[in-house]
């Protein structure tokens, strides 16, 4: 639906803005929506966030409640951006080794699994880290588990979290 009303904000006929706005209040946030016209065609690049170190690549990503953009890298980190002005506004660092998985739990914190075999909870107002969770063999868990994490806070804990305490 995000796609279909950055497509539609071009075409200029008398009932299309009253069509977006009654549109826009059907989207469940969080999603980025386009407020205005772009000389950008539909599908071109229209910005590139750039900081990942070295031959790091970005391997997951994750919206933040409050609109920004995290990513997290091979590099070992964490960064937010502003998606608005491409600008980064954080650094999280603690992991050593790549971080393959983020998620927003319900009370606003980021979780990130790495390869370094731990879950990371992480303040994104101040970029603090508020908790680690430990006791993975392998890598913590990747993209396709993030909804275990999610579970873990929301509800009883899958077996896979059985030996951390809340």
């Amino acid at each position: 639906m995000p796609q279909l009303l950055g497509r539609l904000i071009a075409y200029q006929i008398p009932e299309m803005p009253a069509f977006l706005d009654a549109a826009r209040c059907l989207v469940v946030p969080p999603v980025i929506l386009t407020q205005s016209r772009s000389l950008t065609p539909p599908g071109a690049e229209s910005a590139r966030l750039e900081g990942h170190s070295g031959w790091g690549w970005v391997s997951a990503l994750c919206v933040l409640p409050d609109g920004r953009l995290a990513s997290g890298s091979s590099d070992n980190t964490i960064r937010l951006w502003d998606v608005k002005t491409g600008a980064e506004s954080a650094l999280l660092e603690g992991h050593s080794d790549g971080v393959f998985a983020l998620c927003v739990l319900p009370d606003g914190r980021l979780a990130s699994g790495s390869l370094d075999t731990t879950i990371r909870l992480w303040d994104v107002k101040t970029g603090a880290e508020s908790a680690r969770l430990e006791g993975h063999s392998d890598a913590a868990p990747t993209a396709l588990e993030r909804r275990w994490v999610r579970e873990f806070f929301e509800g009883p804990p899958p077996s896979i979290f059985s030996n951390w305490a809340r």
